[in-house]
């Protein structure tokens, strides 16, 4: 009997170890991908300023043309159909890879709180680095045009509704 108790002392030792491996190995992974984020930012940050400023006209201006060339041609009108719903997918793309990216952020403290944070079997050790990494993880990863636009789908919307109201104001100019 004395053997049985300390092979799971022995069990739960080794497994707060691999446990303590585990939560480093995750920490390395997030910390990677924070600074991917970063990268991410750096790069194209000011590309997606750009996008969201842009994009709202664009779409504008092409439901403006597809309207005016409806009468014209059934070719220039598809054309614009398909050029529209390019730049529809597109920043679609970017608000929801955005959104994505900021759910899973917010995960990763739900994924710490919901595990054996408080498990009578878990070190204190893994307890302090998985706290580490909840500390960390309550600020959430974003990606931000420009340090103004948030990419997310809020953001899509806030484009079309920006892109209804262009319209209507070019429609009514021009009439």
């Amino acid at each position: 009997m004395s053997n049985f108790k300390s092979d799971i002392k022995l069990k739960k030792s080794v497994s707060n170890d691999a446990i303590y491996s585990m939560i480093t190995e995750f920490t390395k992974h997030h910390n990677n991908i924070l600074r991917y984020v970063e990268d991410l930012q750096s790069l194209f940050g000011s590309i997606l300023f750009i996008e969201f400023l842009s994009s709202a006209t664009l779409i504008a201006l092409v439901t403006f043309q597809m309207k005016m060339s409806s009468a014209d041609s059934i070719l220039s009108f598809f054309t614009f159909i398909f050029y529209f719903s390019f730049v529809l997918l597109h920043m679609f793309m970017y608000c929801t890879f955005g959104t994505m990216l900021t759910n899973q952020s917010h995960l990763i403290v739900s994924a710490c709180w919901n595990g054996s944070l408080w498990d009578d079997d878990l070190s204190e050790r893994c307890r302090k680095s998985l706290l580490t990494i909840m500390i960390r993880a309550t600020k959430p990863c974003y990606l931000i045009g420009g340090k103004c636009f948030t990419a997310g789908l809020e953001q899509f919307t806030m484009i079309i509704k920006s892109a209804v109201s262009y319209y209507a104001l070019i429609n009514t100019f021009l009439e």
